[in-house]
């Protein structure tokens, strides 16, 4: 019989470590993931960067080391995966996750031009990326590899998430836009076609709200997480509402993830529960808005969403503003991002995250850097790695970015895009 061949990938994202076993065919097998340990020293990545600069790098390390152990064992627990059977493990991740991870110096990403150490491909060994003393069996013999990133704040995620769409530079009649609705609110424009391809990055902070983190109630996509939200008010004076939810799995609601929170900010500003500014209206601004069960949207969690979903509309506006065109010129528009589900744009439409004039063009393509680095481990299990690092490549070398916090356009659209 002949011996199969297994590969990890993980993305190492701000709020969230996702992890998946891929066959060398690039069947998932089992997948896995964890709200990142590292959310002790702060939800966002300048916070962790500050701790890092400030003496808990190597507590940072150690939380990412142990914690992706304890992932990969859990992956492959229970299957009948001999030692040295894993061939690969690729780690995708934004820039200052995976500093952390290799113990890399992170004061250069905390000022400006935020440089990092290394931006290159990486090929350490298991045990540079794993708890010590911690074997896992059926990874001795793996080999690590790590994405490369384009720069301090658009990192190996979005060139995994690239690398994954497959997109087909040689023939790309229009432009198209790519978004991932992640922390860092990272995004690419594609334009061109052969050797003349190019892509525009850049990053935005939009914090951690679309992987259900940084509201009261929020929580991942999983078992007992709201993912759809209806709402209609009664009354003629709005007095009363009525509320229904979808929770994935079913069951009794805990929390509400990243696609709720936004389909119930949106109903709300549909129903005028919430005024242009974003202001809840009473009975709701002093005890919240009851979803289910416990689960209520506060008065600040609407904030959030606001600053997230201005700095996404502003950063899809600027972005390609900065290349002598408009988000409007976009053949499609593909949105990443740990939802719970396939978002629908359309119910969307009262945040103004995007442009009303582009959202028939939106599509929800999921978690896109782990997409990446699945694809890229069952490429280095059934040996093809060549040619797939040379087309990781290609998209790093191909990318520039755009610093939108030196833009005018951009801060104006940040300022104007915030309320609804």
């Amino acid at each position: 019989m002949e011996k199969k061949a297994y590969g990890i990938a993980a993305d190492i994202g701000t709020t969230t470590l996702a992890c998946a076993l891929t066959d060398e065919r690039g069947q998932v097998l089992s997948g896995i993931s964890a709200p990142n340990k590292c959310a002790v020293f702060g939800a966002d990545v300048m916070s962790r960067i500050e701790a890092a600069t400030g003496g808990h790098l190597p507590k940072l390390k150690e939380l990412l080391r142990a914690q992706l152990t304890a992932l990969f064992a859990e992956l492959i627990s229970g299957k009948d995966i001999s030692d040295g059977a894993v061939a690969s493990i690729t780690l995708a991740g934004n820039t200052a996750m995976l500093h952390m991870l290799r113990g890399y110096d992170c004061s250069g990403l905390g000022v400006y031009p935020y440089t990092p150490v290394t931006l290159e491909s990486e090929e350490p060994g298991v045990k540079e990326i794993l708890a010590p003393d911690a074997p896992v069996s059926g990874l001795t013999d793996a080999r690590v590899c790590i994405f490369p990133g384009i720069s301090g704040f658009v990192g190996a995620d979005i060139v995994s998430g690239l690398y994954a769409l497959d997109i087909p530079f040689d023939d790309l009649p229009r432009p198209l836009l790519f978004v991932d609705l992640g922390t860092n609110g990272e995004m690419a424009l594609v334009r061109g076609r052969g050797e003349d391809a190019r892509i525009a990055v850049c990053s935005t902070a939009a914090g951690p709200v679309f992987e259900g983190a940084g509201v009261r109630f929020g929580m991942p996509a999983g078992p007992g997480a709201i993912s759809e939200v209806y709402i209609q008010t009664r009354g003629t004076d709005r007095s009363g509402a009525d509320v229904r939810c979808r929770v994935i799995n079913g069951g009794t609601a805990r929390g509400i993830c990243g696609s709720g929170i936004l389909e119930a900010v949106s109903e709300m500003a549909r129903n005028h529960i919430i005024d242009s500014t974003g202001l809840l209206s009473e009975p709701w601004f002093t005890d919240g808005m009851n979803i289910s069960g416990d689960v209520r949207i506060y008065q600040e969690d609407i904030r959030a969403v606001q600053l997230a979903k201005a700095a996404i509309r502003a950063g899809t506006e600027s972005l390609p503003l900065s290349c002598g065109m408009r988000c409007t010129d976009a053949a499609i528009v593909l949105v990443a991002g740990a939802f719970g589900r396939a978002v629908s744009f359309s119910r969307l439409a009262p945040l103004g995250m995007f442009n009303k004039a582009i959202l028939g063009r939106c599509r929800t393509v999921g978690n896109t850097s782990l997409q990446g680095a699945v694809r890229l481990a069952a490429k280095i299990a059934c040996g093809h790695k060549k040619e797939a690092m040379s087309r990781i490549r290609l998209i790093a070398d191909r990318s520039e970015e755009v610093i939108l916090a030196d833009r005018q356009d951009f801060k104006a659209l940040y300022m104007s895009m915030m309320n609804f």
